[in-house]
């Protein structure tokens, strides 16, 4: 009797669907707050000949507005946010939770483990509601290695107690007007 009700028990256990976590244990970007806000840039294809533009402004609600328009002129193609560089250490953490309202359009979060640029950082996509607030969660072991925007094969998984930078990306021939407005980045 006691080897059944385990075995249901177990049972139980692996078919359960999984619970995404909607509640960071560590905000590490709270955007409602103005000083916050201001150590965030943004970084456009300008930086390579492109002619897409993007600002950061305070919305309504004081979270951070990262708005632009994605130009594909001159090989061109994207916009970020970009942290500050800093030395981050998140290996007590599972991934990346934020808190957005968008315009329907695909983002994504990338981070690097350099203080400078080599062209390589770690990726991942999310999908938008459109003007709906939504928290995205972003498991670490989800990220993908990219070169300069393209997929690395056979990449080692990130080292998630060296990150450097973090950066909001806007990319993927997503031409046109955009705008995301985020309130938080935490970790879960």
């Amino acid at each position: 009797m006691i080897v059944k009700v385990i075995l249901v028990l177990l049972n139980y256990l692996l078919i359960m669907p999984q619970v995404e976590e909607t509640t960071p244990k560590l905000t590490i970007a709270d955007f409602t707050d103005k000083i916050v806000r201001s150590k965030w840039k943004v970084v456009n294809d300008d930086v390579m000949g492109g002619v897409s533009m993007s600002n950061i402004s305070a919305g309504e609600d004081d979270a951070l507005v990262f708005s632009g328009k994605v130009s594909l002129e001159n090989n061109g193609g994207f916009a970020s946010l970009q942290s500050p560089a800093d030395d981050y250490n998140f290996s007590a953490y599972q991934g990346f939770l934020l808190k957005v309202k968008s315009d329907g359009k695909i983002y994504s979060l990338s981070f690097r483990q350099t203080k400078y640029f080599t062209g390589y950082n770690y990726t991942q996509k999310f999908q938008t509601e459109k003007d709906s607030w939504q928290i995205v969660n972003l498991p670490f072991k989800d990220f993908n290695l990219k070169y300069y925007g393209k997929e690395v094969s056979n990449f080692e998984p990130p080292d998630i107690s060296n990150i450097k930078q973090m950066s909001i990306l806007i990319s993927d021939k997503q031409q046109g007007p955009f705008k995301i407005e985020i309130e938080w980045i935490g970790l879960y």
